[in-house]
């Protein structure tokens, strides 16, 4: 390998995957950086119906309901029974 920079990335991936400790903190970056999206994304999922109950509520249609939210027809239909 005659590129000076390869041999780096090399010699840098070499001593990264022979530190457990560094292995271990990136693991743990992983894990949080997923578990972050998974509940921000569970927070949108719960204020698209927190929305939907809202419409219903103001008597809106509920196909309106679901292009407005991003929610399925029977998504909405599901919140309308959960408020009767």
């Amino acid at each position: 390998m005659s590129d000076p920079v390869m041999k780096e990335v090399v010699n840098a991936e070499m001593a990264f995957t022979e530190d457990e400790i560094m292995r271990r903190q990136y693991a743990q970056r992983e894990k949080a950086l997923r578990d972050y999206r998974s509940d921000m994304a569970e927070a949108r999922r719960e204020e698209k119906s927190f929305i939907a109950v809202n419409m219903l509520r103001m008597g809106m249609d509920i196909s309106l309901i679901a292009a407005a939210t991003g929610l399925s027809i029977a998504d909405v239909e599901l919140l309308k029974a959960k408020l009767t």
